[in-house]
């Protein structure tokens, strides 16, 4: 009799609890949503998380109020979110270089990418292109390759430092074409520097994104010879992609995602993927990231969390193969 008693109060508690859950769901949100950002304030990230926020805050009810916290590789924004409640109301703007790269540069981080986040929607990526020096004599991505395997170390690519993005890119082009280039690290944040360098021959190859290379376009210093995406660039459409001429060319593309803290529950992360997917679809988005250079995603929280762990594995590999060890 006694577990019979147990096992009905258990019962009758289990059921309360799912009721309780069940209306918290339903009357999500009820309060302003804080949105902690690693993207620095002005960036394009930033721009484009603000107009998804305004559109996606008024449609769930209740605003999206951004705070951006861009120190430490974005480690200062994704920390505070993994000691979050996971009650809907704290979630994370995190990039790629975040969650992912940070892993392989980073010795001690306050999180675990895999472990201490709920993925809700995979926004937008921000895609590069393979540009080099109007004076080599090459105009397509295997043009390039074959002039660098005859001339080795002759070429020289620039990057904003160990471990980011421009310097995977490039790692990846020289390991899987079989060539010879210097790399040249500038320090994050200078972007004039190496387009300084770039347009006046001192450095041939560079993998910007679209909103800086769009001024050079027409200068005549410069060739765009692809994009660096799984697709061609809605801006740039008669451009192919590296992986047209080089199917084995891992794109390290910087990416843009919405995380909430470790066990969100399910009908929140509906609701917010279903919010936020719904803004990423409005036209009026579309025209201005497109015009920004951003290519839009989307998608369920299984994409996000596949996504993820495959850009772990990857970049992990790719972090081995050069050495790479956190610090």
């Amino acid at each position: 009799m006694i577990d019979t008693r147990i096992a009905r109060r258990l019962f009758a508690a289990s059921c309360l609890l799912a009721a309780a859950l069940d209306g918290f769901a339903q009357d999500y949100p009820v309060k302003p949503i804080q949105v902690i950002s690693s993207a620095s304030v002005g960036s394009g990230g930033d721009i484009a998380l603000r107009m998804l926020g305004a559109k996606a805050g008024a449609a769930l009810g209740q605003p999206m109020v951004i705070e951006a916290r861009p120190g430490a590789q974005g480690a200062i924004a994704a920390g505070a979110v993994a000691r979050a409640e996971p009650d809907g109301y704290t979630v994370l703007f995190a990039t790629q270089g975040t969650l992912v790269t940070s892993r392989f540069l980073v010795k001690s981080l306050p999180f675990d990418s895999l472990k201490d986040f709920t993925p809700i929607i995979h926004s937008f990526a921000v895609p590069s292109f393979l540009v080099v020096h109007s004076s080599l004599p090459v105009s397509s991505v295997k043009e390039l390759m074959d002039f660098a395997r005859k001339h080795p170390g002759k070429l020289a690519y620039g990057s904003t430092g160990l471990g980011s993005p421009f310097h995977l890119l490039g790692e990846s082009f020289k390991i899987v074409a079989g060539v010879d280039m210097l790399h040249v690290p500038y320090a994050a944040g200078r972007s004039a520097l190496p387009w300084n360098d770039l347009l006046n021959g001192r450095m041939q190859v560079y993998f910007p994104s679209y909103t800086t290379t769009k001024p050079f376009v027409n200068s005549g210093k410069i060739k765009i010879l692809a994009v660096i995406d799984e697709k061609r660039s809605r801006n740039l459409p008669e451009l192919p992609t590296v992986n047209e001429s080089m199917p084995e060319f891992y794109n390290v593309v910087a990416w843009y995602a919405f995380f909430g803290p470790n066990a969100l529950q399910a009908p929140v992360v509906e609701r917010l993927n279903a919010e936020i997917g719904q803004a990423l679809r409005d036209p009026g988005i579309i025209e201005k990231l497109t015009d920004l250079g951003i290519s839009i995603t989307g998608g369920t929280p299984e994409d996000l969390a596949g996504t993820l762990k495959r850009d772990i594995d990857n970049i992990g590999r790719l972090a081995g193969k050069l050495g790479i060890k956190p610090e």
